[in-house]
């Protein structure tokens, strides 16, 4: 079906122009489909259109004659990144309406009242993990818990400044170990440290 409809508009394009032979060769119809092959007969069809119409830029020298396979190609090709250029810029269209809505509805729902509700949710929340309202049985298995952590990760830090511990990630990261010639000196050759 497809074909067809393409081999009508080729047919309907060499028709169109004067200088062209009145019986096409099944051979130039076959390289004519073959360079339109991928696309749809209606972007075909725009092409068609296009040329008759007159709205194709060709050179003057070539204006008269039928396009050749490869301008009717290029032709269907720029009609179809323009037409997916415009569905970009409608798509693009939407999502910015249904961000402006949703943003509407944001907007919409944050009443006075459903900021207070919020806001006391936060408060309640906060009390309740406050070290104030712990007793101090749970304070003291938090801090049990806390040095059994320390315990735990405390081979991957480093002590450089006394009582100051720092991840030894963090130390390789930030600095830089120094290369010391002297030290070179007293392993010989082949020899491992």
């Amino acid at each position: 079906m497809e074909r067809e409809a393409k081999e009508a508009l080729i047919l309907r394009l060499f028709r169109a122009y004067p200088g062209a032979d009145s019986k096409v060769s099944r051979a130039t119809v076959d390289t004519y489909l073959k360079a339109i092959d991928f696309f749809p007969a209606r972007l075909v069809d725009i092409a068609v259109e296009q040329f008759l119409t007159g709205q194709v830029q060709r050179d003057q020298r070539n204006r008269p004659f039928v396009p050749s396979a490869d301008e009717l190609a290029t032709q269907v090709r720029t009609i179809r990144y323009e037409e997916g250029k415009t569905q970009r810029l409608l798509q693009a269209g939407r999502l910015q309406i249904e961000q402006r809505d949703k943003d509407a509805d944001v907007d919409a729902a944050r009443t006075p009242e459903a900021m207070a509700k919020v806001k006391s949710m936060m408060e309640a929340f906060t009390e309740s993990v406050s070290p104030t309202q712990k007793t101090p049985a749970e304070i003291a298995k938090a801090k049990a818990d806390l040095h059994r952590l320390d315990i735990k990760f405390e081979g991957d830090f480093e002590e450089r400044i006394p009582g100051v511990k720092v991840s030894s990630y963090l130390i390789s990261k930030l600095t830089h170990e120094t290369f010391d010639s002297r030290e070179e000196d007293n392993y010989p050759m082949g020899e491992d440290r």
